[in-house]
């Protein structure tokens, strides 16, 4: 009987320490879970606002650069026109200089298109939420670096036609000048 009065004493104590002394080991295991899964997901809201807002400064800055980027191709493509009406004007023949200046601006709307849209994928990328699936802002991520790589090669085009069509076009026209400017002679 003493077993039985011990046992009995010993299961009212435990209930008592249970349901006095707080939470049970497996729920005090439960809220550290908790508390772990909370701290993680503020840290992920916060690296996912940074960089939402790196991308949005991004997408401001390469659409600053961008414009400014085509204001000086065109501004470029402007004084070709004045130079191809000045040769005009002095009977050269601009069919080299106009075919020149028809390719830049070919080039310089295929920059001015790439750049768009590499801007407007970063925006896209951007306005994806955290909540959003990863595998979607990935794929967006994706997009933009393929995009930048096409702004890139725009660049790279709108120069390379400069360097290859214009210049040497432009050096024909001075060589003309100087075969065909009259010269004075000093005594």
């Amino acid at each position: 009987m003493k077993k039985l009065y011990q046992f009995a004493i010993s299961a009212i104590v435990l209930t008592a320490v249970v349901l006095l002394g707080g939470p049970s080991v497996l729920a005090q295991s439960r809220t550290v879970d908790e508390v772990r899964t909370n701290e993680t997901e503020q840290r992920s809201a916060v690296r996912c606002e940074r960089v939402q807002q790196s991308l949005e400064t991004r997408t401001t800055r390469v659409s600053l650069a961008a414009t400014n980027q085509t204001a000086l191709y065109e501004r470029l493509n402007g004084r070709i026109a004045n130079v191809i009406a000045g040769a005009d004007n002095r009977g050269f023949p601009t069919d080299t200089l106009r075919s020149a200046q028809t390719e830049v601006a070919q080039r310089i709307t295929d920059f001015g298109l790439a750049a768009d849209v590499y801007t407007a994928s970063l925006s896209e990328s951007a306005a994806i939420t955290c909540d959003e699936s990863v595998a979607r802002y990935s794929a967006a991520i994706a997009v933009s670096r393929q995009n930048i790589q096409s702004v890139r090669t725009a660049a790279i085009e709108v120069r390379t036609t400069f360097q290859e069509q214009v210049i040497p076009a432009l050096r024909e026209f001075k060589v003309w000048l100087e075969e065909n400017q009259p010269t004075t002679e000093q005594e």
